[in-house]
């Protein structure tokens, strides 16, 4: 069996919560292959492009990452008009992020600051695309707002009891900037040394979740949030039962309402971002929930 089944395998059984089998593909895919990426390739000179590329490349600013984000957007870049970069949709960090999750789980914690320090020396070593990205402004071209951090010099805070903190974002008309094209954080192992309690790595855990896995459509899923099935599938397929849940959208009570998850105050004076929600934070505290953290 491949690594990519035995990684797809051992997420289902980390989103059904089943802790042991997701753990023994788990470690199947590190023993196996733990430098493993499987992408989807896009072919623009056939009509088959990347959407996230598109919509980052666009000539106006609507679309734009959490400030504490914005060291890796974007993502996906071409060199070339018809250059259309691969969205990884299986790769072997996941498998490293389930192991450290179980053994939070089950306190271990010096083992999962071990499995993330092993974790942290894959991501340095997939690679980095440099691109110019002079042309992004940061929301102030046709942007729902215009304060979004277009200096390196702001310090961004990840909620109003966070400290700010430096290095998060870049000076794209510096000139070329580097963005790291498969997976990235900006969590180190000091950082990791300094979560030692149950609640402290699993915040720094699902913060390096949200930065690798970002545009890559996981987020929802660690959020608990799902996304109705289509009334086209509905109608089209005798299985969905009329009153199914999964013909309702699931938002946990504890997301913020009123587009509050993208919300920050800006002060542009000082260069300072401080965000509403720490949502990495808010996970944690709402673990025992049924929606999230699948092995609490």
């Amino acid at each position: 069996m491949s690594a990519g089944y035995r990684l797809a395998i051992a997420r289902c059984y980390y989103d059904l919560g089943d802790r042991n089998n997701a753990i023994t593909f788990a470690e199947q895919v590190i023993n196996q292959s733990p430098e493993y990426v499987r992408f989807i390739r896009y072919d623009a000179l056939n009509g088959l492009t990347n959407e996230m590329q598109t919509l980052s490349a666009e000539g106006v600013d609507d679309f734009q990452p959490l400030p504490r984000l914005d060291f890796l957007d974007p993502k996906y870049s071409g060199a070339t008009a018809i250059e259309e970069a691969p969205i990884a949709i299986l790769k072997a960090e996941e498998a490293y992020f389930i192991l450290a999750e179980a053994q939070i789980a089950d306190n271990q914690l010096v083992n999962a600051q071990t499995t993330l320090k092993t974790l942290l020396a894959l991501i340095a070593q997939r690679p980095v695309k440099t691109i110019d990205d002079s042309a992004e402004n940061r929301g102030r071209e046709g942007g729902n707002r215009q304060d979004y951090p277009n200096n390196p010099a702001y310090l961004i805070a990840a909620s109003p009891n966070d400290p700010l903190l430096g290095g998060l974002v870049l000076d794209r008309q510096a000139g070329p900037v580097s963005v790291p094209a498969i997976s990235g954080t900006s969590v180190d192992s000091a950082a990791i040394d300094l979560a030692n309690t149950e609640e402290t790595l699993l915040e720094l855990l699902y913060l390096m979740r949200q930065e690798v896995f970002i545009a890559e459509a996981r987020r929802m899923f660690d959020l608990g949030i799902k996304f109705p099935i289509s009334q086209i599938e509905v109608n089209n397929n005798a299985n969905i039962e009329p009153n199914s849940p999964f013909i309702q959208a699931q938002i946990p009570d504890f997301i913020p309402g009123n587009f509050g998850m993208d919300e920050f105050t800006a002060n542009e004076a000082n260069l300072e971002i401080v965000i509403n929600f720490n949502m990495n934070r808010i996970l944690v505290q709402n673990r025992a929930s049924e929606f999230v953290l699948p092995f609490h």
